[in-house]
């Protein structure tokens, strides 16, 4: 936390040595691995007077991807935090006292919000892969593996300004996921300085 809290000019000194609550708890999510056939068809930088042309193809990869099972993780946060490394897993017992969260979505909803998370991956790794502007993609989805999995994650809070925030770190690799106060001193100067060189 306190490397996250002074990675950023912008956020206010405070914050490295702010009062700190952390709580350990296994959340869960769906993690699907799948092959996919993907269809497309995009636009290209040409030498034409639009500047675009057509083209199409198809590709083949495997892909994974994770869809949050807790109602307080969002997919945005899980993306940030990811990866997580599944080579200790061990069937979950709950018998220690770590807290945990039992699935709030099912495999059937999961899966239909994955396939939709893989084919747009697929979609823009075509894209920056192909340099295309655009494209449209149809994939055929293969599933090779899905599970339910408990990942652990500190949800973090602390105070500052009177209110509360709230941030989330992997316990295995310590990333940071969340929204941190802005020193408005620093935004403020660095505005002005941009109007000033506006007007200069």
């Amino acid at each position: 936390f306190r490397t996250w809290a002074s990675s950023s000019w912008f956020r206010p000194p405070q914050l490295r040595t702010a009062e700190v609550g952390l709580h350990l708890m296994m959340l869960p999510a769906w993690r699907f691995h799948a092959g996919l056939e993907t269809h497309w068809a995009g636009l290209k930088p040409a030498a034409r007077r639009s500047g675009k042309a057509p083209v199409a193809g198809v590709e083949h990869t495997q892909l994974t991807t994770m869809i949050p099972a807790s109602t307080g993780l969002s997919q945005a946060e899980l993306a940030a935090l990811q990866p997580f490394d599944e080579a200790p897993a061990q069937p979950w017992t709950g018998g220690d006292e770590t807290i945990w969260e039992p699935p709030a979505l099912t495999e059937r909803g999961a899966r239909a919000l994955a396939h939709e998370q893989l084919a747009e991956q697929h979609r823009r790794r075509i894209i920056a892969e192909r340099g295309l502007l655009h494209a449209r993609v149809s994939a055929l989805i293969e599933e090779r593996d899905a599970r339910l999995l408990l990942v652990p994650i500190y949800i973090g809070t602390f105070r500052f300004r009177d209110r509360p925030w709230r941030f989330l770190v992997n316990a295995q690799t310590g990333a940071v996921v969340g929204d941190a106060p802005l020193d408005w001193r620093k935004v403020f100067a660095i505005a002005l300085a941009v109007v000033l060189a506006i007007a200069v």
